[in-house]
């Protein structure tokens, strides 16, 4: 009789961690499934950053060459002012002003 009581309470037992393993499975096998999206959200996260980090050095890259070119135009523009002021002196500031006044 106490062997019969062992036994059913034993088989109890092990049905009922058997229902705690199935659920704990699950929950295991919902885990990695999440993780693996997760995953996959992170390499296209890491992808698009990437994707982003080269055009914010090409953006940069072309800042720079367009400030380098109005370097350039600001500098012509000072030398083609130096060269009008020369040739303005070189002719006489009355003539400049007869024409300008004209």
């Amino acid at each position: 009789m106490e062997f019969n009581l062992l036994s059913k309470a034993s088989k109890e037992k092990i049905y009922e961690l058997g229902c705690h393993k199935k659920i704990l499975k699950r929950e295991v096998i919902d885990l990695r499934k999440k993780v693996d999206e997760i995953d996959c959200d992170v390499t296209a996260y890491r992808h698009k950053s990437l994707g982003l980090d080269e055009k914010v050095k090409a953006e940069r890259e072309r800042n720079n060459v367009l400030e380098r070119h109005l370097d350039q135009v600001v500098s012509q523009i000072k030398m083609q002012e130096k060269l009008m002021d020369c040739m303005l002196s070189q002719t006489g500031g009355s003539a400049a002003l007869s024409i300008q006044g004209g």
